[in-house]
This record gives C-alpha cells, structure tokens and sequence, in this order.
C-alpha cells in the first residue's frame, strides 16, 4: 500500500459540523486521522467519522481509537487510529457497510502460482506476447462465487508503457456482507499459506463493491458499480518456522487444490493445535522457551483429539474403580482416589511422546529415547517444580532444534489429514532432518 498524507475535511455523524483542515496519513503503525475538535468529549473512541481528501475523494472511517490531543491557543488537535478506512463512499451508520464483491491483489504469490500470462523475448526480436486471462474457482460456504484469478495490467504515460503480471482472490455474494465475513476467510487463506508455502500471503490493494452503490451520469443511476478502496487490513503472516522444508508449489498439488481450500477452511476453524504452530509466524520475536511450550501442547492436543484420550478401555477402566471403591474402606481415602482417579486414564506427556517414536526416529539423529526425557523434563522444568537435571535443556539453539523436530512432527500429520501427498511429506521429513543436523552441528 502506499503511503497517505493528505488534508481534507471531516463531518462527524452525531454532530452537526463540518471540520476543516484534516489531516489523514499512515505510517507503520496505521492509518491516523487528526483534525481541531471542538467538542469537550473528543477524547473518546467514535465509531464513525466521515470525511472528503485530496485524491482519496469521499471516505468512511470506522471504529476510530483515540490516540491523543494537543490542546493549546490554536485549539484542540485530536489524534485519531482508524481500523477500516473506506474511500469512494459515506456510510451513514456502520451496520451500512457491507459488499457484495471484494477483490484481493496478491502479487506476493505470482512466482507460486507459477501462471504468468505475459511473455518476452530479448533477442533476436524483441517481442511481447499476452496470454489469456486464467481463473480457479473454488467453493467456499456462504459464497456464491470465490476464485483466484491472474492477468495482467497496464500503465501509461506520454512516455513510457509498463506491463505486470496480476493475481487477484475475489469473493461475491448474493447477499451484502460484512468486511468480518471476507476477513474471515482472507485470514484462513493467509495461514494456510504461511502453514503450507515459503511465500508471503500479501495484500497489495483491496477493491469493494456494493451492488446498491452506482455511478451516476447525467443526473441517472448506470448499472455501473463503484469501486470502493479499503486500506487498513493488509497485515501479512511470515512463513512458519518450517514451511521453507516443505518447498511444494502449486504445481505440486494443482490436482487437488480446491479440495486443500475446502479442507483446509474446515479444520482450521477455530483450530487450537494450528494457531499453536503458527504463532512464532505472527511474533517471530516469541522466546525460544514459549516456542517449545507451543509445540508440545500442540502435540499433546492433537494426539488428544485426533488419536487417543484414553489408555485402557472404558470398560476396563471401570472395572478397576469398582474394584477400588470395594477395597478401600477409609472414607478420607476413598474420596482422595475418587478424586484422582478421574483423569487417571489419560495418557501421559510421555505416553503421547513414545507413540510418535517412530516419528521422531525419522528426523532426529541423534537417540530418541533421550530426545523424549529431554522434551519431557525441560517441560516440567518450566510449567512444574519437579523435573531430572540431567535432561533439561538450556541450551538455546538446542531447544530450538527440538522445537523444530516436534513442529515438524504436528505438521506433518495436519498435512497428512488435509490430503497432501506422502512424496511431499517425505520431502519435509528429509528437509528437516538435513536443517535439525546441520543446527546441531552433525
């Protein structure tokens, strides 16, 4: 996105005046409106304020938090944060703010996809050629239309002409919509990318479109909908630690791509173990100690949920509290064993470790067994008081290492459920061994 600076004028809904001189510009840590406010109760979070700049033409600005006031002889200078700045249009109230249409630009992801649709040649001819316009459809719940589309456009001036290969993702519905609703999957999208590839799920530009909001010519409405610009929720995602092991592109799984979207909209939803492993992307600053807690609760929940809770039978897990509660005739006793006796049939950390040995043997060197009470006491070491000295790992590049190995481990098993390949899945298992042993100095 680039940059704003530009001076206007703003109108806020609940108060009947027009203020000059404001002051609408971003920088890296947003978008921020400053104007002279009048009003003693400027220093509140307004939900809506609207206003006409330089360029930018008409503009929204929704759910605005107060950031500060300079007060002095010229007046009351308030500094507002804006999260959705919508430009091309004023919404009265911000329940008025929903589309129809929205056009994501992702050039982040050309070299990905891999689907140029401009060629060239240097010599002996210098030529240029343009292919056809491409799309993939997708279906995503609650939409009657989803798809990733790639073109190209062009720039002109008086002297000069310059070509780009595009690669948008739309989403239209019958019904308008919420920004919430296409921020919904936008976000699924940009974790799975983060989760699945080495690039950077990145917004260039967003365009909107309200099929009640047309051009007027010649004082009649045209069926011709106006473009709305959204600025504000561009925000990336890094890769995941261990994505770049992975390398697959979307020639590697063009065959089943629209059923990786589907799956993948599903089970993220609201998914504790993948937000775990993807969280080091989101703060790449996250202390090597809270990775590797990450990591082993992510594994611990999945093998919870996806393989086992439990390691005897029900039925013989009963069998053993009715023998129990026979024998044991103390009532303080009995209560204490009834007490602890109700999450006794879960499986240990360690329990749930040993059953991924052969996991971990496929991407660990160096003796598993030791790799396991180092997982299991460093653990301890930091969420409990008791833990053997001899196998707590203090050792910053160690512990990532290990973090490294159960992340990889998590994530090849969410692949595996999503329906990737086991070619890929060998390829990280190998990638990562080569990256653990060569961390580790092997």
């Amino acid at each position: 996105m680039k940059p704003i600076d530009t001076f206007g004028k703003v109108f806020l809904p609940d108060k009947d005046i027009v203020i000059q001189g404001a002051r609408l510009y971003s920088n890296e840590q947003g978008i921020f409106i400053e104007f002279d406010s009048p009003f003693s109760d400027s220093h509140r979070n307004t939900e809506l304020i609207l206003g006409s700049f330089n360029r930018l033409g008409l503009a929204t600005c929704i759910n605005n938090i107060y950031h500060g006031s300079q007060i002095g002889g010229g007046g009351n200078l308030c500094k507002y944060k804006i999260t959705d700045l919508i430009c091309g249009v004023h919404f009265s109230k911000v329940e008025d703010a929903v589309f129809n249409k929205a056009f994501f630009y992702l050039n982040s992801l050309i070299e990905w996809f891999d689907k140029k649709g401009i060629k060239h040649t240097s010599s002996p001819n210098k030529t240029i050629e343009y292919g056809t316009f491409q799309e993939i459809e997708l279906e995503i719940e609650g939409f009657s239309k989803s798809k990733f589309n790639f073109g190209y456009s062009m720039h002109m001036s008086q002297h000069s002409a310059s070509v780009s290969d595009t690669v948008t993702f739309s989403l239209e519905s019958v019904a308008p919509k919420s920004l919430q609703n296409f921020f919904k999957i936008i976000n699924k999208l940009r974790k799975l990318f983060s989760f699945l590839t080495d690039s950077v799920f990145e917004i260039d530009d967003i365009s909107l479109y309200n099929n009640n909001i047309k051009h007027e010519f010649g004082g009649k409405i045209t069926e011709s909908l106006v473009e709305l610009k959204l600025y504000g929720q561009k925000g990336s995602l890094s890769p995941c630690q261990t994505s770049h092991f992975l390398n697959i592109k979307y020639i590697d799984i063009e065959d089943n791509f629209k059923d990786l979207i589907k799956n993948w909209l599903k089970i993220s939803e609201d998914n504790f173990v993948i937000d775990l492993l993807l969280e080091k992307a989101s703060n790449p600053e996250l202390s090597p100690r809270t990775y590797f807690l990450n990591v082993c609760f992510a594994l611990e929940v999945y093998h919870k949920s996806n393989i086992s809770n439990q390691k005897l039978s029900t039925k013989d897990f009963k069998t053993i509290k009715v023998y129990l509660r026979k024998v044991i005739k103390d009532k303080m006793a009995k209560e204490w064993i009834t007490n602890k006796i109700g999450l006794g049939n879960h499986p240990s950390f360690r329990d749930r470790l040993v059953f991924f040995k052969s996991n971990f043997e496929a991407i660990y060197s160096d003796d598993v067994d030791t790799l396991i009470n180092k997982i299991i006491h460093t653990r301890n070491s930091l969420v409990h008081s008791a833990a053997k000295k001899q196998y707590i790992v203090k050792d910053d590049y160690e512990l990532y290492a290990i973090s490294i190995t159960l992340e990889v481990l998590v994530k090849r098993l969410i692949l595996r459920d999503l329906g990737i390949e086991n070619h890929s899945l060998d390829m990280l298992n190998i990638e990562a061994k080569r990256h653990i042993d060569r961390f580790l100095g092997k």
